[in-house]
């Protein structure tokens, strides 16, 4: 399973702000999240949650 690093929260008008980007945007984060996951793990940096 493939974890995305959480790096947003806050008030409802934060959310409502991250709903309101394009779907070019959101693609783009997607692949800066993945891209920055596979550099992260080839480092050796990347921690996994534990449940």
């Amino acid at each position: 399973m493939k974890y995305m690093l959480v790096s947003y929260g806050g008030s409802q008008e934060d959310w409502e702000g991250l709903a309101a980007w394009s779907d070019e945007d959101m693609h783009r984060m997607i692949a800066y999240m993945r891209d920055l996951d596979a550099e992260l793990r080839a480092s050796g940096e990347s921690c996994s949650p534990r449940a």
